[in-house]
């Protein structure tokens, strides 16, 4: 797939992004095994176990994606790939990253959300009725409150980058597949 951002608005260039939804896979609410490749710093632990997976590991991605919102950071990046991978199986990650404009709502959500069991995770609809994200002119006023600079996700996302031109990617036949 091709994504294509026109930042012409904003006085900036065209971009365009390669995306792969080729590995994309429906679960069954009561766990299916996946197989494919992924990004394990937005794997839930199941996930890196090789285990089943659920509906809820994809709520445990998007607690990573809200995290990294947040924070500018990924919240289990250790060291190494195994201290992230074993950070994320041990749940190990810390409030402190976040902006310090964040909310205690949205710390209580990711409390809620990185759970090591699946079946303890909420579901989309649980988020959605979330504190959080309710409309009402309290939590409007205090999410308007908490606005903060996002310098540190455009740090991430230029390491992110680097260490994926690092990575043992065969191009050619990436590009083949596009083609086809």
């Amino acid at each position: 797939n091709i994504l294509v951002y026109s930042g012409r608005s904003l006085g900036k260039t065209v971009q365009i992004k390669l995306s792969n939804f080729e590995t994309t896979q429906t679960v069954a609410n009561k766990g299916s095994m996946v197989k494919g490749t992924y990004n394990f710093d937005y794997a839930a632990p199941e996930i890196l176990e090789n285990a089943q997976a659920f509906p809820q590991s994809d709520i445990w991605s998007f607690g990573v994606l809200l995290y990294v919102l947040l924070s500018g950071q990924l919240p289990f990046k250790g060291e190494t790939p195994d201290e992230s991978k074993d950070n994320i199986l041990k749940v190990r990650f810390k409030f402190e990253y976040l902006y310090k404009e964040a909310t205690m709502e949205v710390t209580r959500l990711l409390m809620w959300i990185f759970k090591r069991s699946p079946m303890k995770r909420p579901s989309l609809e649980e988020i959605m009725s979330h504190r959080w994200l309710n409309n009402a002119d309290y939590m409007l006023k205090k999410r308007e409150r908490a606005r903060f600079n996002t310098n540190r996700i455009q740090k991430l996302s230029t390491e992110f980058n680097r260490s994926r031109l690092q990575m043992d990617v065969s191009g050619s036949d990436f590009f083949s597949k596009l083609v086809q």
